[in-house]
């Protein structure tokens, strides 16, 4: 009687099956540890900024007045004195706002800007925040215009601080 020495082909595809299915389990797995990371990333880069502008209002008592997209407009009054390093956010179509207060505040004749809100759109929901399951909706500058960053006021997807 001879012995074959191998495996057959069912045993092959069997366990290229099983293997198959666990790099599936795997792969959906990692998808979501991602978007927390780039969330971890976005509530991070967002207490740097408030950190800078605190910098900021400490040197001249008070805060910048050019509010937005904080990319392109708001963080050229921080840039590089107060922070070295301009966050970016971590994915396309999203953005760090800035919006200074009382609304409409210029530190010279429409008075000082003695507050703000600055904002991130997260992937996730905060946890504790609600069970919020839909769509995200549009996420705008106006969305924070006179927000106080609130449970109520402030939508679950968002993170908002405020000093």
């Amino acid at each position: 009687m001879s012995k074959r020495k191998g495996f057959t082909l069912i045993e092959l595809l069997v366990v290229i099956a099983i293997i198959g299915i666990l790099s599936a389990v795997v792969i959906a797995s990692m998808s979501g540890a991602r978007s927390k990371g780039r969330d971890a990333k976005r509530i991070a880069d967002t207490k740097q900024l408030q950190l800078a502008l605190q910098l900021f209002y400490d040197a001249k008592s008070t805060y910048p007045t050019l509010g937005g997209n904080i990319d392109v407009s708001a963080a050229t009054n921080l840039f590089p004195d107060y922070i070295t390093v301009r966050p970016t956010e971590p994915t396309q179509g999203r953005h760090y706002w800035y919006v200074p207060l009382p609304s409409g505040c210029d530190n010279a004749t429409n008075g000082a800007c003695t507050d703000y809100v600055i904002a991130a759109q997260l992937e996730n929901v905060l946890s504790g925040l609600g069970n919020y399951t839909g769509p995200l909706p549009t996420f705008s500058f106006n969305t924070l215009s006179n927000t106080d960053c609130s449970k109520t006021a402030s939508p679950n997807y968002v993170y908002c601080v405020k000093p």
